[in-house]
């Protein structure tokens, strides 16, 4: 099975002709062979046919126009196995290619469809979702074709996807913390200031800085006085000259300034301390102080400003030793307390209808309202029972049992809980303790049930190791295989080296491998390194690999190698090897070397030639060299052409008659030796037989009491053996036919 080309598809351009159009691919049959004439799939026989085995032709009135894209793709059916071996099926060469092919390009296809040698996906159309109910409502995930590389990474958590079709509205459940940042927020969006923390209600904040922790209500009255336009970074000229253009600014001149450098320290006029000071206060702006206001100003400190922020002098004063400043918060718990309040007395707590911790001093104490407004505390409830709600109670709930059907009552105590919908377990285990069983116990002919859907695909169950890290998995069959079977396991766990065999019904029952046949699935029996594949009773042949090499031992007997009744080689053991043609041996080895029956064809020869023998003429071309004949020894006549020389017959030996013509001259038979009987004809006179040697009776038989001395190793007709004579065949007998051996006593053949 030559079948390595993971090629699945061939593609072609219409020309305008019926074809034919290559087919580069395997495939196990025609039905697994889909045409596409411009993305449209074609029927075979209406639209095209199969010329040969790699070739189509679209037929009259269905050629392709030019520039049609042709698309001839291989779809495997993997519906079912091509084979459906049984018990006691017959492994054939033939049957395992097919099941292996099918395997074989199903892979090649999904791998050249989907999967990557690295491990990714690659999706050639859109994915489309069928969803739990199998109808015709699905989810397409569609794909724009991409100009360049695309990478879409899904986030490490569980979740739901919002997509366009949505309301537009994340919720927070969607936002992992900290993952929205300033970039993320459009310039333009309008948030809503009561969803901002701390709560700014419906007003706007614009800041291209920070809002630090002043107050801003207080400071607004500061930047209200702020003119319009104004800023910090205004020069000395600019500010001097603002200055001057204000009404009664009186601004002191570098002049005016000299003046009063002139007037000495101290310096006094005419008038009196109460004339000037009178003169003073009568001016406009002249903003005399008093006495008092200079006992104010004697009060303020020398590094006192008068620019401190609220949260400056907030801070200052909490620094203070008992200072003990109040905040808003504290402010508004302090009007909430009524004049003379007790916070100790529980009874006049109690009376305004408050609670105090030692209300509660009993474990397990509840506290519930009965509608007055004055809470009381509800007395712990008795073991196991819960907290439901009862109108004709003065708190409307009270303790009690859990009615039947109306809940989940204690799982310990009840030994028949029920659910009223589906166990989500949460991603918990179900566990016991104490090496615990978890028993799943279906009534009457229940089953227990490892769902599948369109989404997870069959059920199953997994068995993990002891660390969780791996296991097996028992897996359901597909939907498409549309069965229901039942297997039933043995009632014993068997011996050692036994496997389960079905006896078809779905019986499964524990074998021995060694008495029974082994049946390959889809894929064949598989055989790791240096498993040996043993055959006969005793062990006779072994068939395996050593990881290097494949080996075919046949330590106690020989190998033989048959089609029908031929046989095609024989591997004699610790002997020679035949290989034969047509029933006959054309190539055996022997202790010598090498013997070829036939004529033995080779383009090339290297080697002295010394020990050739029996060469035909017509192989040898050219002029030869002189030799000497001394050793040329069995020349057929044939080849001898003109005229010889005279020679000394006195070496001639094994001269075929054939090749003696005419009349020979009498000679003396001395010397004769090895004469086949076959090469003797006619009547030989009365001779003494004490010297002849090497003579062969054949198979022959006949009222002379003959022994069978030899015969041949196989038998092409029908034979009858003499009345008062056995027959004993030497060796094994090869009958080639439905023959028939007619024996008056006994045959004998090995």
């Amino acid at each position: 099975m030559a079948t390595n080309s993971a090629n699945t598809s061939t593609s072609h351009t219409g020309n305008g002709s019926a074809g034919p159009f290559s087919i580069s691919f395997p495939y196990v049959g025609e039905i697994d062979v889909d045409v596409f004439v411009g993305g449209v799939l074609k029927t075979k026989t209406t639209h095209y046919t199969f010329t040969s085995a790699t070739q189509i032709t679209f037929t009259s009135g269905n050629e392709p126009s030019n520039g049609t894209a042709i698309l001839i793709q291989r779809d495997t059916e993997i519906g079912s196995a091509q084979v459906d071996f049984t018990d006691g099926s017959v492994l054939t060469e033939t049957d395992l290619d097919t099941n292996t092919k099918q395997l074989l390009f199903g892979i090649q296809e999904l791998t050249d469809d989907y999967v990557k040698r690295d491990g990714t996906q690659t999706v050639k159309a859109n994915l489309v979702f069928e969803g739990s109910t199998d109808d015709d409502n699905e989810t397409t995930l569609a794909i724009t074709n991409p100009t360049d590389d695309r990478t879409i990474t899904l986030p490490d958590r569980s979740g739901t996807v919002i997509t366009s079709g949505d309301t537009g509205t994340v919720t927070s459940t969607m936002i992992a913390d900290g993952t929205i940042l300033n970039a993320d927020v459009n310039a333009s969006a309008a948030i809503d200031g009561t969803k901002i923390s701390p709560n700014f209600g419906s007003q706007n904040i614009v800041t291209s800085g920070t809002v630090d922790g002043r107050d801003v209500s207080a400071d607004g009255s500061k930047l209200d006085g702020i003119d319009a336009g104004a800023k910090d970074d205004q020069t000395a000229a600019e500010i001097r000259t603002l200055v001057e253009s204000a009404s009664d600014s009186n601004v002191f001149t570098d002049a005016d300034h000299s003046k009063l450098n002139a007037i000495e320290a101290s310096a006094t006029a005419d008038q009196t301390d109460a004339e000037i000071r009178t003169a003073v206060e009568n001016a406009t702006d002249s903003n005399v102080f008093t006495d008092a206001d200079h006992s104010k100003l004697n009060a303020i400190e020398a590094n006192a400003t008068q620019d401190q922020t609220d949260a400056e002098i907030r801070a200052a004063v909490e620094a203070a030793t008992d200072s003990n400043v109040f905040t808003d918060a504290d402010h508004t718990k302090l009007n909430g307390i009524e004049t003379s309040a007790d916070v100790t007395d529980a009874t006049n707590v109690d009376a305004a209808g408050a609670v105090m911790n030692t209300d509660l001093g009993t474990k397990g104490q509840i506290l519930v309202g009965d509608g007055s407004g004055d809470p009381s505390a509800l007395s712990v409830g008795t073991n196991n029972y819960v907290l439901v709600a009862d109108s004709s109670e003065a708190t409307g709930v009270k303790w009690a049992t859990v009615p039947a059907g109306s809940g989940m009552s204690n799982l310990v105590e009840d030994t028949s809980p029920q659910l009223g919908g589906d166990l989500d377990i949460n991603g918990q285990d179900i566990v016991t303790t104490s090496n615990g069983d978890i028993d799943l116990d279906p009534n009457g002919s229940g089953k227990v049930v490892a769902k599948g859907n369109a989404t997870r695909g069959s059920g199953q169950i997994k068995l993990n190791c002891e660390q969780n890290s791996h296991g097996v998995i028992i897996k359901g069959p597909p939907h498409s295989a549309n069965a229901d079977y039942t297997l039933t396991l043995p009632n014993t766990d068997g011996a050692a080296n036994q496997v389960l065999k079905s006896d078809g019904s779905g019986n499964l029952d524990w074998v021995n491998q060694t008495t029974d046949t082994i049946v390959g699935g889809a894929t064949g029996v598989d055989f790791n390194d240096n498993v040996k594949s043993r055959y006969g009773s005793s062990n006779e042949l072994e068939v395996y690999h050593d990881s290097t090499y494949n080996i075919i031992d046949n330590a106690n007997a020989d190998l033989h190698i048959k089609h029908g009744t031929e046989f095609q080689a024989k591997f004699n053991q610790d002997g020679a090897v035949e290989i034969y043609y047509d029933g006959n041996v054309r190539l055996a080895t022997t202790n010598a070397g090498l013997t070829a029956t036939g004529t033995v064809t080779a383009t090339t020869f290297s080697g002295s030639g010394a020990s050739l023998t029996s060469l035909p003429a017509a192989n040898l071309t050219g002029t030869l060299p002189a030799i000497s004949a001394t050793n040329l020894t069995n020349v057929p006549a044939a080849n001898i052409t003109g005229a010889l020389p005279a020679i000394s017959a006195a070496n001639l030996t094994n001269i075929p008659a054939a090749n003696i013509t005419g009349t020979l001259p009498a000679i003396s038979a001395a010397n004769l030796t090895n004469v086949p009987a076959a090469n003797i004809t006619g009547t030989l006179p009365a001779i003494d037989g004490s010297n002849l040697t090497g003579i062969t009776a054949g198979a022959q038989g006949g009222g002379g009491e003959s022994i069978f001395f030899e015969s041949e190793i196989a038998m092409d007709q029908d034979y009858t053996i003499s009345t008062d004579h056995n027959a004993l065949v030497a060796g094994p007998l090869t009958i080639n036919a439905t023959l028939t051996i007619n024996s008056p006593s006994v045959v004998t053949i090995p």
